[in-house]
């Protein structure tokens, strides 16, 4: 199983900031990183190279569900509109600043 471009730089930007999933869940290409923070909130960020409506659906049932208090697609490839007004979007880019604000949330 291959771990997308995307998804190898949020893994290592994220640990080097000190943020570590309690899980990981692939499925096909797409990535899942789980975390919980010590006040119990959880986030799910989800890498794609291309987001697409199907991957914002997916995030928002997970937090519409109460799986997650807060869910983030990375995504690498171009410029995209959002789909959604729930899921924040973030370019790979920006990972250095999303790593940032979880290992906030993670030490609050």
């Amino acid at each position: 199983m291959g771990t997308s471009p995307t998804t190898a730089i949020a893994e290592k930007v994220l640990a080097r900031a000190g943020v570590h999933p309690v899980a990981r869940i692939f499925e096909g290409a797409v990535m899942d990183f789980a975390f919980i923070s010590p006040a119990k909130r959880s986030a799910v960020v989800r890498c794609v190279d291309q987001p697409t409506n199907a991957d914002y659906r997916a995030l928002e049932g997970m937090v519409d569900q109460g799986d997650f208090d807060r869910a983030v697609l990375i995504y690498c490839e171009g410029e995209h509109t959002s789909f959604s007004s729930k899921i924040e979007s973030w370019p790979i880019t920006r990972i250095d600043e999303l790593a940032a604000s979880l290992a906030r949330e993670s030490h609050a």
